[in-house]
């Protein structure tokens, strides 16, 4: 288990301190999936590189099965245990993928035979005995992930690990991801993709200005919407019973509370006023992602 107690991050900017993270209390038990959502620049990447000891906590502990990076001995100890995703920009140029996956195995103690069954379940072989210079954004990413898989880790924190990948490898990665987490491998994914993260995650944490905004488990039951595309003046034109309790969200989408009228009624004086497409749920990521951060940037 990872264990993150009373944990603060500042850095020196300029003459002052800026905060990065506040407070955060948060524990990630084996055999889940945790998405980590929040804009660019406020605390995600700062996380993680907490988790791996690349950082010093201003305050606050982080302990993962018990142990703390107390001394180059814990941390040996550590880091055989949690892996991270490689930067593409730490990629060797002139070193073959094979090469790459060689070197992780290797690092971490692990059969080089386990090799040969990562590059077949990636789909690699095409390319894995090339030179790293000639790979697409694509292939970099396959690449760098299958490092991961090379670590066979107990804890993975993933950034951005759909970064240029298709549709297609997007779904590949996924059931891996899923595969790994009813392994009872710990997987902390820090994405923009939503849609996506909303697909695979057991937990979702949003960060806003340094704190924990959202932990969330998924499927639970929540309050249930009626959902709409409807413009400031079609909104002005419903029941002030309708029009005072939606919840705006992603560009002009509205939510209705089912709560506030009954379901029929709502779908009523919506098409009075607007041909808008009508959708019955509970929040996604999208909404959420609205609430806490829609008036400081979009989702991407």
């Amino acid at each position: 288990m990872i264990k993150i107690s009373q944990l603060d991050k500042s850095f020196k900017n300029k003459g002052s301190r800026q905060e990065v993270l506040k407070q955060i209390d948060l524990d990630f038990q084996p055999g889940q999936i945790i998405g980590l959502v929040a804009p660019n620049g406020t605390g995600k990447s700062t996380l993680i590189n907490l988790i791996m000891g690349y950082l010093r906590p201003t305050a606050g502990t982080i302990e993962i099965d018990g142990a703390r990076y107390k001394n180059e001995g814990q941390r040996v100890k550590i880091h055989h245990k949690i892996v991270t995703l490689p930067d593409q920009f730490d990629l060797e140029p002139a070193l073959s993928g094979l090469d790459h996956l060689k070197l992780y195995t290797g690092a971490y103690g692990h059969d080089k035979d386990r090799v040969t069954k990562i590059i077949d379940q990636l789909n690699m072989s095409g390319y894995v005995k090339k030179a790293v210079s000639s790979y697409s954004l694509g292939m970099r990413q396959r690449l760098v992930f299958a490092m991961v898989l090379a670590a066979d880790a107990d804890y993975l924190m993933l950034d951005e690990v759909m970064n240029g990948l298709d549709l297609n490898n997007v779904e590949l990665l996924s059931d891996i991801l899923r595969a790994l987490r009813d392994s009872g491998k710990t997987l902390i994914i820090a994405s923009h993709i939503l849609a996506n993260l909303q697909s695979i995650a057991d937990r979702i944490i949003f960060l806003h200005h340094g704190k924990v905004v959202l932990d969330s488990i998924q499927q639970q039951d929540e309050q249930l919407f009626v959902k709409a595309d409807l413009t400031d003046t079609e909104l002005a034109k419903l029941p002030d019973v309708l029009s005072h309790h939606a919840i705006n969200s992603v560009g002009y989408r509205r939510l209705f509370p089912v709560s506030t009228q009954g379901y029929d009624y709502v779908i009523r004086e919506i098409k009075k006023i607007s041909p808008a497409e009508i959708s019955f749920g509970t929040r996604n990521l999208e909404d959420y992602y609205w609430k806490f951060f829609g008036q400081e940037q979009s989702a991407v």
